[in-house]
């Protein structure tokens, strides 16, 4: 499948200029609300001013390595001096990229963080992360990862390729790639579920909480493997089947769900008695789910998260306060033991689902208010950070799909290349992936600028050649520079 692209020749001078999405994004998604009461402006200064103190709290520089930072936050498994896991890291590394514009050092940070990855890759698969900075941050080959946070340092790679393109010292996108391809190998089992970390040999277990749908999407844009609409799928069909089956009121997921057909754990599975309930990882579900709706409009998203809303708004629950949603509850929607009190990764996702309707205009604007208060620890807040950017309308999706476009020239910027009519094209694929062909008799080196003139990907295609090619989301104005034997050409293109 092929479409057109208007070229028009015009000189422009290649700089550099920083992020190319500055925060604040502020989009609004198609069908889903904001809170009300407060205008756009109010809202991202709410966000920023939530990241000043979370940054505050839990940015925390390597002790070891120079350049290096760390999230720091408690875990589960670990010991109480133990200064971070892999999960914080993505968290954080995403925050990062959705935060440039607003902190200026975000790029900084941001390479400080993969910095930190590089040195503590898993012991099973060394493209992924080992899941524990203990105090010594003992270094490469000491734990085993976890899938949650492989999945989010990936899709934070995809985010900062797009902020920030991939021309610098670190390739974020061949990066980004090469990890998806890791958690490919490592993180989905032979049922295409995702398993709990590359030390999982078990083909069924997995985690709702890393049923993050919309990376899928991500990663089979990213890369063209059919393997992420497969995983995508099969995980939506266990949400049904979850929801069908032992949540048919409330809709709610289990902190792990186990078996061929998929079915709740047993107390004590993994971590605690509360394994197949709602719990202090499934409670992240909701935000996982309505970002899959808000980005690429999946209806099946909206459908189950819309489920967990509208159980949570009742009489029985919180009678439509946020306030009074609890932390931890049984699939049947009543409360666990002990579970009366507030929690902000508990509210904040539930606050985020409620942006898939109008219906839930209310719970949405109490509950933005309630949640930009809240300040707990590590885990809570930076959950509720990453809903609040959601919420806002300030984390934007890593590459729009959508793009296909074939490149034809007519016109030349610059003539020391031999005019011809056809020197590249783009194919897009059944799969969705776009592929770049060098339809000359020589080798060329294609260069892609964005519209201020920083340098967004670049290749070197022998003649006849075909490589994959990814485009700017949502970007439409570009700059093409075609280097080879005899000369150079740059143009104009704009697609439509």
């Amino acid at each position: 499948m092929k479409a057109n692209i208007l070229l028009i020749g015009f000189i422009v001078p290649f700089i550099c200029l920083g992020q190319v999405k500055p925060y604040p994004q502020q989009l609004t998604f198609t069908g889903c609300i904001k809170p009300s009461q407060h205008s756009q402006n109010t809202l991202n200064n709410h966000v920023s001013a939530y990241y000043t103190a979370w940054k505050s709290n839990y940015l925390r520089a390597s002790a070891n390595t120079a350049g290096a930072y760390y999230i720091q936050g408690e875990n589960t498994g670990g010991g109480s001096s133990d200064k971070g896991t892999s999960e914080g890291h993505g968290y954080g590394m995403i925050i990062m990229a959705l935060m440039a514009g607003f902190d200026a050092n975000a790029k900084t940070y941001f390479d400080g963080l993969y910095k930190m990855y590089d040195n503590h890759r898993s012991s099973i698969d060394s493209d992924l992360m080992g899941w524990l900075i203990d105090a010594n941050e003992s270094t490469s080959g000491t734990y085993s990862s976890a899938t949650d946070g492989d999945l989010d340092i990936a899709y934070a790679l995809l985010l900062a390729h797009y902020q920030w393109g991939s021309s610098g010292s670190i390739n974020y996108l061949a990066q980004a790639i090469r990890m998806i391809n890791a958690i490919k190998n490592s993180n989905i089992n032979s049922s295409n579920r995702t398993n709990l970390g590359d030390w999982d040999n078990n083909n069924f277990n997995t985690r709702p909480s890393d049923w993050m749908f919309d990376h899928f999407k991500a990663f089979q844009c990213a890369t063209g493997d059919n393997t992420w609409n497969t995983v995508h799928s099969t995980l939506s069909a266990a949400m049904n089947t979850i929801q069908t089956n032992y949540s048919p009121i409330s809709g709610l997921l289990p902190d792990f769900v186990v078996g061929s057909s998929p079915a709740p754990a047993t107390a004590y599975f993994l971590e605690g008695p509360y394994d197949g309930h709602y719990y202090y990882n499934a409670c992240r579900t909701p935000l996982r789910i309505v970002m899959d709706y808000a980005h690429y409009g999946t209806a099946s998203a909206k459908t189950a998260v819309n489920k967990m809303i509208t159980w949570a708004k009742g009489s029985a629950v919180s009678n439509n306060n946020p306030a009074n949603f609890n932390a931890g509850y049984y699939l049947n929607g009543n409360n666990l033991p002990g579970n009366n009190y507030d929690d902000a990764v508990f509210i904040a996702p539930m606050v985020a689902a409620a942006t898939c309707d109008a219906a839930h205009q209310t719970f949405l604007n109490s509950g933005w208010d309630i949640i930009r208060g809240l300040q707990v620890n590590y885990f809570s807040d930076t959950y509720n950070l990453l809903s609040m950017l959601y919420i806002s309308g300030n984390w934007w999706p890593p590459y729009n799909c959508g793009t296909t476009l074939a490149l034809t020239f007519n016109d030349h910027l610059n003539e020391d290349l031999p005019s011809q009519q056809n020197l590249l094209t783009l194919h897009r694929l059944e799969s969705g992936m776009l592929e770049l062909e060098n339809t000359t008799k020589e080798s060329l080196l294609v260069g892609l600028y964005l519209t201020q003139g920083t340098l967004y990907s670049s290749v070197l295609l022998q003649a006849g050649e075909r490589t994959p090619w990814i485009l700017p989301a949502q970007t439409s104005l570009l700059f093409l520079k075609i280097q080879g034997k005899n000369g150079e050409q740059i143009h104009r293109i704009l697609a439509h």
